[in-house]
């Protein structure tokens, strides 16, 4: 219990981070792997929500799913070392996107969203634009909707242009 209230009165130093945001909830956990490492950390949770500010792009339930395997990530992953650090949180990615049940948001986006890639010439089954993009908060999911009502040649580029930066 006492972790938690250390973790609380971290994350609030933060004016734009809530103990229960998507960015909260994904520092939180690694924080939690950062002092099981064994580093002392003042400030972890703020600090990382402050400097991952594309975490506030995910969806509650996505961080949610991805914490458990980030509170498991090597201690090599910790320390610095760049290629596991990719490897285990993109595995912890992969993870939580596969076992992440679609949210009602999601699927309506989906259906117009998979139909608009389809009218283009792509393939673009249902389940894996929900599986895709149900990690993904409802402004990204807006600004990925309006890709789809722009022109086919427009449509790729837009979508990537949605990620840029995160």
């Amino acid at each position: 219990m006492a972790l938690g209230v250390v973790l609380a009165v971290f994350a609030c130093d933060d004016p734009d981070a809530t103990l229960d945001s998507s960015s909260a909830i994904w520092c939180d956990a690694l924080c939690s792997r950062v002092r099981s490492c064994g580093y002392i950390v003042p400030g972890c949770s703020s600090d990382c929500v402050r400097e991952r500010t594309a975490l506030a792009k995910l969806t509650r339930a996505g961080a949610e799913a991805m914490a458990p395997c980030l509170e498991r990530l090597s201690c090599g992953a910790i320390r610095g070392d760049e290629g596991r650090w990719e490897e285990e949180t993109n595995a912890c990615w992969d993870q939580a996107q596969e076992n992440l049940a679609p949210s009602e948001s999601v699927r309506a986006f989906c259906a117009p969203y998979a139909a608009a890639w389809f009218s283009c010439g792509y393939v673009f089954p249902l389940d894996e634009c929900e599986s895709i993009y149900g990690m993904w908060s409802d402004s990204v999911l807006e600004q990925l909707s309006a890709c789809a009502a722009g022109r086919c040649s427009e449509l790729e580029t837009c979508a990537e242009a949605v990620f840029t930066g995160l």
